[in-house]
């Protein structure tokens, strides 16, 4: 069982949120539908990076993961990758103060070997 005293800490901000600058670094196989394919089939895997624009929608985006069911993630991306909910379209109750241009994204499956 977990008690409240197994928590670490989080590290105190040393500014506002609306001041700092986020970003993401995801490993569930999502990337820009126009680039290649990553390879989910290859023994040793794919150990290629991509960046994704901030700005990109769900409709840009594409899941190439084998490993895990994405049903839910394919009717609603931001579960597993929440780049719209990072960029609203209208003002949200505690505003981030700046995304990067891009996020990066790999693929996250590293067999042992």
């Amino acid at each position: 069982m977990i008690e409240k005293s197994d928590f670490v800490p989080l590290a105190q901000s040393r500014k506002p949120l609306s001041q700092a600058r986020l970003t993401l670094i995801s490993s569930c196989g999502v990337h820009s539908k126009s680039d290649p394919a990553l390879d989910v089939c290859h023994p040793f895997g794919d150990f290629r990076f991509r960046r994704v624009p901030s700005s990109a929608r769900h409709e840009d985006l594409i899941i190439h993961q084998l490993k895990y069911p994405h049903d839910d993630a394919d009717l609603d991306m931001n579960i597993i990758f929440p780049i719209e909910g990072l960029n609203p379209p209208s003002p949200p109750v505690t505003k981030i103060g700046s995304m990067p241009a891009e996020v990066i994204e790999i693929l996250g499956i590293y067999p042992l070997r």
